[in-house]
């Protein structure tokens, strides 16, 4: 087994400028289904029926963040103390990634939640690619379809996603920032490290 405990935090400071309440804050992510996606989170979490609204709700000052560090047991690896790792992972916020936003989310019954608001990739072929080995996936034609609101436990590490490039000399203004809206398909490099590399062959 690759992970047998894994806890992921927050970064200890959260970005200014942003959005505190969940209408603002959908508006300024053009996400205007975000209240709907927190519904189902919060119902989710307290394990109520979706359809009915949770008598939880958000209330107070929604926290931006950019960041959280997860840290993980992996009894494979014998490094660290213990065997625990840790890993930064990184929010794609103006692009199409996986996870564009981490939020602390505090609510009605007293509890604050730490969530991120992710974009689900869809697969190019359900089978890995013949030639690298590697898994493709590809953004959603209709991305507003593919959002949730996960738990931030429920992340385990940073991918490293490969541009599928064509035999076409490559734009110099494509840049980390800008690739994962300007293209279509994706390798997932599973030689990032060996954690990955085991996560993506099981």
């Amino acid at each position: 087994m690759l992970v047998n405990f894994q806890q992921t935090h927050l970064a200890e400071l959260h970005a200014q400028n942003h959005a505190t309440t969940v209408i603002s804050l959908a508006d300024e992510l053009k996400v205007p289904t975000l209240p709907d996606h927190l519904q189902e989170f919060l119902a989710h979490q307290l394990d109520t029926d979706t359809d009915f609204q949770p008598w939880v709700m958000p209330t107070g000052h929604i926290k931006v963040f950019h960041s959280a560090s997860t840290n993980f047991v992996s009894p494979r690896d014998l490094s660290g103390i213990g065997f625990t790792c840790h890993e930064q992972i990184q929010s794609a916020e103006h692009g199409c990634g996986s996870c564009p936003l981490f939020f602390l989310l505090p609510c009605t019954n007293g509890l604050s939640y730490s969530c991120a608001l992710v974009h689900w990739f869809d697969y190019i072929t359900d089978e890995p690619d013949e030639l690298t080995g590697m898994w493709m996936p590809m953004s959603s034609n209709n991305r507003s379809h593919h959002l949730s609101v996960i738990h931030v436990d429920a992340t385990i590490c940073a991918m490293h996603l490969i541009p599928i490039f064509n035999r076409q000399h490559i734009p110099q203004c494509i840049t980390f920032h800008n690739s994962l809206d300007l293209h279509c398909g994706f390798y997932i490099n599973h030689f990032m490290d060996h954690h990955t590399f085991e996560l993506c062959s099981t």
